[in-house]
């Protein structure tokens, strides 16, 4: 009788561990879940805020009645941006938006949007573009740093080629052989310093630098 008395004991008391070890178990497993879920929303919170800013600086530009306009919102984007380098929680989920803080800090660093803002008044300035052909490239730029380079290589080329039709006006005008003379010497001094110049060396014709290699050897020489 004791000894059923014991076997009964003992079995009450596996049973009651048993069930406290399967409560345990489920509310451990009841608690992973609501930390995912949790995490979750954490997660879409963030991607949210991100997702919105994005849309609402592309609205801001699509709306910009001026160059400055679009300057505003490019400079608040990059500001937006820098600050979220090592402050962005999922990262693996935001990866892009990760890319684009990066990305932002790297702009901010070489001085991009005051040199973009630069070669814009440049070229306006110079007449290179008109304000709504600028307004409008920006508007539709997906890269700042292919931008700016459309800008400054048509900058560029615009300097060029006013200063050396200058030169061919001259030459077309000149009257005497010391007239002649002078002008030729002139493009001969404009192609000369070029060499080493010139940035976008691959948006110009052989005969441009044909010429430029000409006068350098000829001054070598």
């Amino acid at each position: 009788m004791y000894e059923e008395h014991c076997t009964l004991k003992a079995w009450q008391q596996k049973s009651y561990e048993q069930v406290t070890t399967g409560y345990r178990i489920y509310a451990d497993y009841q608690k992973r879940r609501e930390q995912a879920r949790l995490a979750d929303i954490a997660r879409e919170v963030e991607r949210e805020k991100l997702v919105s800013h994005t849309k609402q600086i592309k609205h801001e530009i699509l709306l910009s009645k001026t160059v400055s306009d679009v300057f505003v919102a490019l400079e608040k984007d990059q500001k937006f941006f820098v600050a979220l380098n090592g402050n962005i929680k999922y990262e693996t989920f935001n990866y892009e938006f990760a890319e684009l803080a990066q990305q932002a800090l790297e702009h901010k660093e070489q001085e991009l949007l005051p040199r973009l803002k630069d070669v814009v008044a440049a070229v306006e300035y110079n007449g290179v573009f008109s304000t709504q052909d600028i307004l409008d490239k920006l508007k539709n730029s997906k890269h700042l740093e292919d931008t700016y380079k459309y800008f400054d290589s048509s900058l560029e080329r615009h300097q060029l080629e006013t200063n050396h039709q200058v030169i061919q006006q001259d030459k077309e005008k000149a009257k005497t052989t010391d007239e002649m003379l002078s002008a030729i010497s002139r493009e001969h001094e404009f192609f000369k310093s070029l060499d080493g110049w010139l940035k976008y060396v691959e948006q110009y014709d052989i005969s441009l630098l044909s010429a430029i290699s000409d006068a350098k050897t000829y001054r070598a020489g």
